[in-house]
């Protein structure tokens, strides 16, 4: 049996997972669980004192290849929600749940959308409504952008106020806090357009000083202004992404496939095929980043006449809706299972 922790020890262990957890960027809708009302009210903490809810973060690995034929989109399952909370004696509980997502939507018959991030409101909702507030691709993840900000916001202000060397672990990684990608056909052309949302506040002081302890009991007053760099864009087709030429692109973690980006050339396409060539990229991340990542993989093709399907498909991606010439929608039936 071990000795009981003193409040000191269980602040330094929140202080370590909260950095090892942020120092992640990431991607998914926490369960409905986390939305109850007390989880995130402001009153509700206050009640409790000093109890605080960190933001939900988990991993996403996604991955894009584009070609005059059509676009197909693979992406992991493994999301996480990850809480810690603190009591008025400075006695903490740190929470862990795993779970299975889809993470690849459909917005509409000609439109899908994939996210990935660091966030603790319902994402996948703000994309749906990007999707139609926009007309083109670009302008459907442009009203993303508008519509996440605010929220983003709000959740690095919480996790100041929590945890301000967890706050400056997260802005120190100078990764995007969301990206999204949203594809399909569009002009009579497959095409996708991503967006990038990037911090650019600076750190606090608070960990500066090497070879002193700091007992963090996060920031009190005033929370910083949260700052945001030009969202990156990347559309294809574009003039620097001419329709004729293929390519693919990344979301979300891809340290190992981007170790891999110069053997990833044509030869490699066409040796795997673009539906096989996307899942197993994902499947390199999923291995080697286990703890954040994992199967099962699904992968979603759109052609160049706009007809969508799953080539891999779990049970909690819905079927595609498809237009029908003569009524209503209809769905497509999976192509092939998980493997």
């Amino acid at each position: 049996m071990g000795s009981p922790e003193s409040p000191k020890s269980s602040s330094r262990q929140l202080l370590s997972y909260l950095l090892r957890r942020f120092f992640i960027y990431v991607r998914t809708t926490p369960p409905p669980s986390v939305h109850s009302k007390g989880a995130y009210n402001p009153f509700y903490c206050l009640l409790l004192l000093f109890c605080f809810t960190t933001p939900t973060t988990a991993q996403t690995s996604i991955v894009i290849r584009r070609t005059p034929k059509g676009i197909v989109v693979a992406a992991d399952s493994k999301a996480t929600t990850d809480s810690a909370q603190r009591d008025s004696l400075g006695r903490i509980t740190v929470s862990h749940t795993e779970f299975t997502k889809c993470k690849i939507r459909q917005a509409d018959t000609a439109t899908f959308f994939a996210v990935s991030g660091t966030f603790d409101f319902d994402v996948d909702t703000l994309a749906l409504q990007g999707c139609k507030e926009g007309g083109t691709f670009s302008e459907k993840v442009k009203a993303f952008d508008r519509a996440a900000r605010p929220r983003v916001t709000q959740m690095i202000q919480n996790l100041w106020r929590l945890s301000t060397a967890a706050y400056d672990g997260l802005i120190a990684q100078r990764k995007p806090i969301l990206e999204i990608v949203v594809f399909g056909v569009e002009n009579k052309l497959p095409a996708f357009v991503t967006l990038e949302l990037t911090i650019e506040n600076q750190p606090t002081l608070s960990l500066v000083i090497p070879g002193i302890p700091r007992f963090d009991y996060g920031g009190s007053g005033i929370p910083p202004e949260i700052k945001f760099a030009e969202p990156r864009i990347i559309a294809c087709p574009s003039e620097d992404y001419p329709a004729n030429k293929s390519l693919w692109y990344l979301l979300g973690r891809r340290e190992v496939i981007n170790g891999l980006w110069d053997d990833i050339t044509e030869k490699f396409w066409s040796g795997f095929g673009d539906v096989d060539g996307v899942r197993f990229l994902v499947a390199v991340e999923c291995a080697a980043a286990s703890e954040v990542v994992g199967k099962p993989i699904d992968v979603l093709s759109v052609d160049a006449k706009g007809k969508a399907e799953w080539k891999y498909r779990k049970p909690e991606c819905a079927e595609i809706q498809q237009p029908s010439p003569s009524g209503p929608a209809k769905t497509h039936p999976q192509e092939r299972n998980h493997r």
